[in-house]
C-alpha cells in the first residue's frame, strides 16, 4: 500500500497494524512509502532476503517456487563446475613429491601427502565444501541474530543422503553376481566408527551437556576432534596398532610411489608403454587388421595409463568419481567398460588359490632339448615356481630312450638344490661323440622327490608358516626329452620358417636356413630369388648364390638387399633352395615367402598408438596448465576417451549439459590454472568462488522454502541436501561400475560425513562461541542454537547409520563385498537403505512441525537462548 508524501522527502512512518496481520514493514521511497503486511515473522523474514528480486512478493507463490527452484538447480550446476576445478587443484596439491636420497646414493621421488591424510582433509573439503561453507556463512551472517538452521540441517541431511541413497545406488549398480569390496577395511571400520561417535557427540552437545547452547569448550573439542580423527586414521593406515606390519599399506605403497629422478609417474608410464610397443611391434604389425592384432593393441593400452591410475594410491580413490563428474559437465573424461572386478569364489576355488600360494612346483623349462653330439654336453634348465623365500630340492636321473647310456650319453643322477630366491638350476649331461653315421638318438631325464629343506632358526622365528604347511610338488614337465643330433651324416637342409616378414626401411631381409638329421662334413646348396608382387630392381635386389655349412654347423642365414620404394602397400617375393651338394638332402620346406611391409603403414601404426596414449594422458590429467586451455575447454565440448585410447562420440545429453553449464565453465576459467603455484592459487580462488555460490544457494533455498511453505530445516534435509549430493550420486554410480574396488564409490562416505560435522560445525561453533563470549551482551555471553529438531534429526540418523553399516558388513561377510552380490540380496539392501532415508526425512519433518515430541521442550528468548 503506497502513501504519498506531500513534502517529497524520505519519511519512515510508524508501522500501521491491520486486523489479521501480526507483522508489517515500512519501505520509504522517493515519492512516498510502501507498507508490507505479513501474517507472521517467518513471512516477514522471507521478504528481507538480499537475493529477493523487486516485486517478487507480488507474484503467485507457485510461480515463485518454480523460479527459485530453477535458480537453485542452476546454482547447483555452478557449484558442480567449480568443484571440478577445485578437485583438480587438490589433485595437483596431493600429487606433490619430495626427493629422497637412499643409502646407496640413488635419488628417488616419493609422494609428499599420505593418501589417508589427503583423503580426509583436502579431498573431503573438496567434496563437501558447499555444505561446510553454507554452515560457516550462515553462522557469520546470523551473528547478533537468532542462529540459522539451514547450515547444520544441510550437513546432517547430506550425510543421510550420502550414506543411504548413494550407497543404495552403488550396491544395486554392480552387475549380478559380481561384488566389489573396500580395499582398506581397517581404515573403513575406523572411519565408520568415528562417524557414529561423532553424531553421538553432537547429540550430547545439543541435549545433554549444555542444552540449546554451544560453549567454547564444546566448540573447541568438536573442532579439535577433527585433527585427532585424521591422526588416528593416519595411524591405522600406517599400521601403528598392529604388532606386524608385513601387509601394511605403507609397505605396499613404498614399491609403487618411487620413480626415477626427473620424471613424473605419468610421463614415465607413457614412456614404458611406448618402449613396450616398439619391442612388440614386429609381432603386432602382422595382424593389424585381425582380431588378434587389435586385441594386442588393446592389451598394451590397458596396461598403460590405466594400470598407472590403479597403482596411484592417492588419486585412485577419487579419480573415477572426479572423472564421472567431468563427463556430466561435458569435459574430457576417460570411459572404461564396466569392471566385473571380484566375483564371489566358490569354496573349491578359494581352496585352490590358497593351495597355489603355499605350493612350489618343480619342472623343466622345456619338454625337449637338442644337442649335436660333437658339442660334448647338454644343459637342461629346471625351474622352481612358488615359495621363493625357502630352500627346496629335487632329485633327477637319466633314462634310456633310443640312446643308450654309455654309448650315446653318460648316465647321470643327483640332486638340485634351490637356495632362497633362486628359481632356475641346470642339469648337465655328457654326450658321446662317435664316427658312425646313424639316426638321431634320444634319452630322458626324470625329476623326483621334490621337497622343502630345513630353514635356519632365524628364518623359522620370523616366518609365518601357513596353516597346513608348505607343499612342494612336480609340475607337468617332470620329464624332458634330449635329442642327440648325429654329426656323422651330412643331414638335410631347409628353411626354418615358411614366411618371413620385414619392414621396407630395413636394409636387407634375413632368411634362416637350418641343417637337421646330421651335421657331418661340409655341405651346401644353391639359392635364388623370384618375383611375386614385389619386383626385383624396384622392391629388392635380385640375389642368388650358395649357402654353405661347415662340419658341425646347423644354421646359416641368407641376406637379400631391399629397396625403399614409394609403394603404400605390402608385397612379397620368394627365395628357393636347389641343387644340394653331394650327400646333402633338401627338405620339403625349400621355398620361403618374404613379405615386405610398407614403412608408411608401420609409421602410421606407431603414430596411431601414440595418439591413443596422448588421449589417455589428457583424460587422466584432470587439470589444465594455461588459461588458454581453460577457456578452450570451457567453450568447446570435449570428447571422452575409452580404455583403448579411442574417442567416445558425443551424445545428445553431452551437448545439452555442455551448453547448460557453459556460463559457469567460462566464469570458472578465470580461476588460475591448477598448475600455478602447486595448485594452491586455484585452491583458494575456488574456495572463494564456492563460498559466493553457497551464499546464493542459502538465500534461494530459504526463499524456495518460503514459497512452498517449508521451514528452513526441512528444506535443508531435502532439497538442499539433494542438490548438493545429486552430482555425487551419478559420479559414485559410475565409479562403482568402472573402478576396480569400492573405495571411490562408498569407501570415504563415512570419513567425509565425520569431517562435515567436525569441520563444518566445529569451525563455525568456535567462531560464534568466541564472538558471543566477548560480545554477547544480548545472550549473556552464550552461543545459542535451536537444538530440538536438529537433535532429533541427529538421533534418527545415528540409529539408521548403524543399521546401514551393519547391512554392508553382512553383505561383505555373506557375498564377499560391500557392493553388489546376488540380485535378490542386493535389491533387498538397496530398498532397505532407501527406506531408511525416506523414514529419516519423514520423521525429521514431523518433529520440525511439532507432530513428534522429543527431549525437553524449552522456552527460548528472542535470540533462541533457553530461559
Amino acid at each position: 500500500m503506497v502513501y504519498p508524501d506531500p513534502n517529497n522527502e524520505y519519511v519512515v512512518y510508524p508501522d500501521r497494524n491491520f486486523k489479521g496481520f501480526d507483522e508489517n514493514r515500512t519501505v520509504t521511497m522517493e515519492r512516498g512509502f510502501i507498507v508490507e503486511f505479513f501474517g507472521n515473522h517467518l513471512t516477514k523474514k522471507c521478504a528481507k532476503s538480499w537475493a529477493l528480486v523487486p516485486i517478487m512478493n507480488l507474484i503467485n507463490p507457485e510461480v515463485q517456487a518454480v523460479i527459485y527452484g530453477l535458480g537453485l538447480l542452476y546454482a547447483f550446476l555452478g557449484i558442480a563446475v567449480i568443484s571440478d576445478v577445485f578437485m583438480a587443484a587438490i589433485e595437483v596439491i596431493t600429487s606433490k613429491e619430495k626427493e629422497v636420497k637412499l643409502a646407496n646414493g640413488h635419488k628417488v621421488k616419493v609422494q609428499f601427502w599420505n593418501p589417508t591424510v589427503a583423503n580426509l582433509t583436502l579431498m573431503a573439503l573438496g567434496s563437501s565444501a558447499p555444505e561446510i561453507l553454507l554452515a560457516l556463512l550462515e553462522t557469520v551472517q546470523s551473528l547478533d541474530e537468532p542462529a540459522g538452521e539451514l547450515g547444520p540441517s544441510t550437513i546432517v541431511g547430506s550425510a543421510a543422503f550420502n550414506l543411504f541413497v548413494i550407497t543404495a545406488v552403488c550396491v544395486y549398480s554392480i552387475n549380478t553376481p559380481d561384488v566389489k569390496t573396500v580395499s582398506a577395511p581397517g581404515v573403513f571400520v575406523m572411519t565408520s566408527t568415528w562417524s557414529i561417535l561423532t553424531y553421538v557427540w553432537l547429540l550430547i552437545v545439543l541435549e545433554v551437556w549444555t542444552p540449546g547452547v554451544v560453549s567454547m569448550a564444546e566448540a573447541w573439542l568438536t573442532f579439535g576432534a577433527f585433527f585427532l580423527f585424521v591422526g588416528l586414521a593416519y595411524g591405522q593406515d600406517r599400521n601403528w596398532f598392529r604388532a606386524s606390519a608385513k601387509n601394511s599399506r605403507h609397505n605396499r605403497d613404498s614399491k609403487i610411489l618411487m620413480v626415477e629422478e626427473g620424471e613424473s609417474r605419468t610421463t614415465q608410464r607413457k614412456s614404458q608403454v611406448l618402449t613396450k610397443m616398439n619391442s612388440n611391434l614386429e609381432k603386432m604389425k602382422h595382424g593389424l587388421m585381425s582380431k588378434s592384432g587389435m586385441k594386442a593393441i588393446s592389451k598394451i593400452l590397458k596396461k598403460g595409463l590405466f594400470s598407472h591410475i590403479e597403482e596411484e594410491q592417492t588419486s585412485s580413490a577419487i579419480f573415477w568419481k572426479v572423472n564421472a563428474k567431468r563427463r556430466l559437465l561435458g569435459k574430457t573424461y576417460m570411459r572404461r567398460r564396466t569392471v566385473g572386478s571380484i566375483t564371489k569364489l566358490t569354496p573349491e576355488e578359494e581352496a585352490q588359490i590358497k593351495l597355489e600360494q603355499t605350493t612350489a612346483t618343480m619342472e623343466f623349462s622345456s619338454e625337449e632339448f637338442r644337442v649335436v653330439e660333437n658339442e660334448g654336453s647338454v644343459r637342461c634348465a629346471v625351474s622352481r615356481i612358488g615359495i621363493h623365500h625357502r630352500a627346496v630340492a629335487v632329485d633327477f636321473k637319466t633314462q634310456d630312450g633310443s640312446g643308450v647310456a654309455g654309448k650315446e650319453y653318460q648316465a647321470t643322477e643327483g640332486t638340485l638344490v634351490f637356495s632362497p630366491g633362486e628359481d632356475v638350476k641346470f642339469i648337465e649331461v655328457l654326450v658321446v661323440d662317435d664316427d658312425e653315421p646313424e639316426p638321431d638318438h634320444t634319452f630322458s631325464i626324470l625329476l623326483s622327490n621334490p621337497r622343502l629343506l630345513e630353514a635356519s632358526k632365524e628364518v623359522e622365528d620370523e616366518e609365518e608358516v601357513p596353516e597346513g604347511g608348505y607343499i612342494v610338488k612336480l609340475g607337468e614337465r617332470a620329464m624332458c626329452i634330449v635329442i642327440i643330433i648325429d654329426d656323422d651324416d651330412p643331414g638335410s637342409i631347409a628353411f626354418e620358417n615358411k614366411i618371413v616378414t620385414v619392414s621396407e626401411r630395413k636394409s636387407h631381409a634375413s632368411v634362416k636356413v637350418i641343417r637337421s638329421a646330421g651335421a657331418k662334413g661340409a655341405v651346401s646348396c644353391k639359392y635364388k630369388t623370384s618375383n611375386g608382387s614385389a619386383m626385383a630392381g624396384t622392391d629388392y635386389q635380385e640375389t642368388s648364390g650358395t649357402v654353405s655349412f661347415e662340419p658341425g654347423q646347423i644354421s646359416q642365414k641368407i641376406k637379400i638387399p631391399l629397396i625403399d620404394s614409394d609403394k603404400v602397400y605390402d608385397r612379397v617375393f620368394n627365395v628357393s633352395l636347389y641343387e644340394p651338394s653331394e650327400f646333402a638332402r633338401l627338405e620339403k620346406s625349400n621355398i620361403v615367402l618374404v613379405k615386405i611391409v610398407d614403412d608408411g603403414s608401420e609409421s602410421e601404426f606407431r603414430n596411431r598408438i601414440e595418439k591413443k596414449l596422448d588421449r589417455q594422458l589428457k583424460a587422466f590429467m584432470h587439470h589444465t596448465s594455461t588459461w588458454r586451455e581453460q577457456f578452450k575447454s570451457a567453450i568447446v565440448p570435449a570428447k571422452g576417451v575409452d580404455e583403448n585410447g579411442d574417442e567416445v562420440e558425443f551424445e545428445s545429453l553431452d551437448y545439452a549439459l555442455h551448453f547448460l553449464t557453459i556460463f559457469w565453465k567460462v566464469t570458472a576459467a578465470f580461476v588460475p590454472p591448477p598448475e600455478y603455484n602447486g595448485g594452491w592459487s586455484a585452491f583458494f580462488c575456488c574456495l572463494i568462488y564456492i563460498g559466493c555460490l553457497t551464499a546464493v544457494v542459502g538465500e534461494l533455498a530459504s526463499l524456495f522454502g518460503c514459497a512452498i511453505g517449508l521451514k528452513d530445516a526441512v528444506t535443508a534435509i531435502t532439497f538442499v541436501a539433494l542438490g548438493t549430493s545429486l552430482p555425487d550420486t551419478f559420479a559414485s554410480r559410475t565409479a562403482a561400475l568402472e573402478a576396480p574396488d569400492a573405495d571411490a564409490a562408498v569407501g570415504n562416505v563415512a570419513g567425509s560425513n565425520t569431517v562435515n560435522v567436525l569441520l563444518g560445525l566445529g569451525l563455525p561453533w568456535v567462531l560464534a562461541s568466541m564472538y558471543y563470549h566477548f560480545n554477547g551482551d544480548s545472550t549473556g555471553g552464550r552461543y545459542c542454537i535451536p537444538s530440538g529438531s536438529l537433535s532429533y534429526s541427529v538421533l534418527i540418523y545415528s540409529i539408521f547409520a548403524v543399521c546401514c553399516l551393519i547391512s554392508l558388513a553382512v553383505n561383505r561377510r555373506v557375498n564377499g563385498g560391500e557392493l553388489g552380490g546376488p540380485k535378490n540380496s542386493k535389491s533387498f539392501i538397496a530398498i532397505f537403505l532407501v527406506t531408511l532415508w525416506l523414514l529419516y526425512v519423514i520423521l525429521s519433518s514431523l518433529k520440525e512441525y511439532g507432530h513428534i515430541e522429543f527431549g525437553s521442550e524449552r522456552k527460548v528468548d528472542a535470540m533462541g537462548c533457553p530461559l
